[in-house]
């Protein structure tokens, strides 16, 4: 008789125990109310798997990744690399003061067309009479506006400059040569080769155009005043 009762309570904490696992479940995936279960009932679904099909913005979404062209592991490295080394040089290129670094690089201020973010964007120039050359190979150029002039601190001093995007090849090629001739490492940093006749790989420049390559032309509307105009305010202080 006693194992029998023995046998009964352990039936019931087996049971209270299964109950109480039950109540638990039912508490944390609590039922669809009355209209939840009609809304999806009524929701899509695809014929194959019976799955919940994406959504269309998604589906185009996907679409439209697959078919832009991925940028060549060079230039996503080099992206990651120029992304951990601006954190420093934009606290020396934002300085009130002209420093060795301001020399070849500037201090862009740019907002996102999408989200309004502002941030400071460290770049390289060379001067070409009354405009600063750019090579644009960062998604840094999508943000700027022909027709919007943006904030640059160049040398301690803040300016500013209206952006245009050279896109046109023959255009390119010749802007680097001339940037090529201030600046030797503006060929290193493009990585585009030059053939037998020392013009640039047509091919090569092609591809770095379709995959995003443009040359900055930066129109300044504020001119810095240079050290050598007599009267007139030094750049340096």
């Amino acid at each position: 008789m006693q194992a029998v009762r023995c046998f009964q309570a352990a039936s019931l904490s087996r049971q209270a125990l299964l109950t109480l696992l039950a109540a638990l479940l039912v508490r944390e995936l609590p039922l669809p109310g009355p209209g939840e279960q009609t809304r999806r009932d009524a929701a899509a679904f695809d014929g194959t798997n019976h799955t919940r099909a994406p959504p269309l913005e998604a589906q185009a979404k996907a679409r439209t990744m697959a078919e832009r062209p991925k940028r060549p592991l060079r230039r996503r490295v080099q992206a990651r690399v120029m992304r951990m080394v601006n954190v420093p040089m934009r606290v020396v290129l934002g300085l009130p003061v002209a420093t060795p670094l301001g020399g070849r690089l500037m201090l862009v201020t740019i907002i996102g067309r999408k989200t309004g973010k502002v941030y400071r964007q460290p770049l390289s120039y060379v001067r070409q009479g009354t405009t600063l050359l750019t090579p644009g190979g960062g998604k840094w150029k999508l943000n700027l506006r022909d027709d919007q002039p943006v904030p640059i601190r160049l040398r301690g001093h803040d300016i500013l400059a209206r952006p245009e995007l050279v896109q046109d090849l023959d255009e390119i090629e010749r802007l680097l040569k001339v940037m090529a001739t201030a600046n030797r490492s503006v060929n290193a940093f493009v990585g585009i080769p030059k053939g037998p006749d020392g013009r640039l790989d047509r091919t090569r420049l092609q591809t770095a155009v379709r995959y995003g390559f443009r040359i900055v032309r930066w129109h300044l509307e504020e001119p810095p005043v240079s050290s050598n105009s007599p009267g007139q305010r030094s750049e340096t202080r």
